[in-house]
């Protein structure tokens, strides 16, 4: 099982959604003012200059859970390579999921629903200071993206598996 490459590419698909968890998704300019947007809301520090979101992003959340949960089980369905692939197939359509709602919706969502705690009913005021913001997708962003290639590679080792499989099974 851990000789298989493709096993070494979930393994490294699974830490990468892991420290998904750990490293900012984007962070704010307002101002002169950093806003940092992370998967888990973090508490604010005292001693930072930076600000944090006060609610994490559900959706985000339970798409990168969701992706950890059928990776780890393709890695264990390595004797049977046809549902490994199936499983690989839906862990793969989750994190193109996770990869269009952060970058289509979700970041900008987060610096509005950020701005909202901070300017209660100032509604005119948020609309024109999110447009002033500019944003810096941070490192754990582009996790999803190197996902993704972990993915294709995984599934070309497995390909090339079930391959040698089957012509072996002709020699008989």
């Amino acid at each position: 099982m851990i000789q298989r490459i493709q096993t070494l590419w979930l393994t490294l698909a699974v830490i990468l959604a892991v420290l998904t968890f750990f490293f900012p998704l984007a962070n704010f300019v307002l101002q002169g003012q950093d806003i940092i947007y992370n998967l888990v809301a973090k508490s604010p520090d005292i001693n930072s200059a930076s600000f944090f979101q006060q609610e994490s992003p559900v959706v985000l959340i339970v798409l990168n859970c969701i992706f950890i949960v059928l990776t780890l089980i393709t890695v264990f369905l390595y004797k049977n390579r046809i549902l490994q692939m199936k499983v690989l197939a839906f862990a793969f359509l989750v994190v193109v999921a996770y990869t269009l709602v952060l970058f289509l919706y979700q970041v900008d969502a987060g610096l509005e629903n950020i701005l909202a705690v901070f300017m209660k009913g100032k509604e005119d005021l948020i609309k024109s200071t999110i447009a002033s913001a500019k944003t810096v997708y941070g490192v754990g962003s582009y996790f999803c993206v190197a996902e993704i290639l972990c993915l294709v590679f995984a599934r070309n080792g497995i390909r090339k598996d079930e391959k040698l499989v089957r012509s072996s099974e002709h020699l008989r």
